[in-house]
């Protein structure tokens, strides 16, 4: 059975805060900018007749996720790289709910991208596992203060 936009919105989004001790995925970035959305859309009365526009909310998301990331003692991306992706994952997600007639509910709930986390660390460089020492390693050719922590790569990993 095909679902409707709202329907979809409705089955995804749970319009609540980010965890204050837990990396987030896609899917809870979009939690929390739709929370966000909404309770902007709730106090302050310009946005009565109509939802806020991305510019309105998107500094405060950012600000949080950042602050998230902070808290791992990771290396971040700037701010302005957050809105992009922030904004490049609402663009994804609101194509995803204009296709949402041609496809079935199960299929949606497996797109993988949702699960995936919103990594905006600076160092993507691979974390290699090496079975005779039995520890993680950091196959890192960044500069060094954009390097990961070696003890943060099993933090990073899990």
């Amino acid at each position: 059975m095909a679902l409707t936009r709202s329907a979809l919105s409705s089955a995804f989004i749970k319009y609540e805060k980010l965890a204050g001790n837990v990396l987030p995925t896609n899917m809870d970035v979009l939690n929390h900018y739709y929370f966000e959305s909404k309770r902007l859309s709730e106090t302050n009365p310009k946005f009565t007749r109509k939802a806020p526009a991305f510019n309105d909310v998107k500094e405060k998301v950012v600000q949080d996720v950042a602050d998230l990331w902070m808290k791992a003692n990771l290396p971040t991306v700037n701010l302005i790289r957050i809105k992009t992706k922030l904004k490049e994952l609402i663009k994804k997600f609101n194509l995803t709910r204009k296709r949402a007639k041609k496809i079935t509910k199960c299929d949606i709930f497996d797109e993988d991208w949702l699960t995936n986390l919103f990594d905006v660390c600076k160092c993507k460089c691979s974390i290699e596992e090496n079975p005779s020492l039995k520890n993680k390693k950091l196959a890192c050719s960044c500069v060094f203060e954009d390097q990961i922590p070696s003890e943060e790569i099993d933090f990073l990993k899990d």
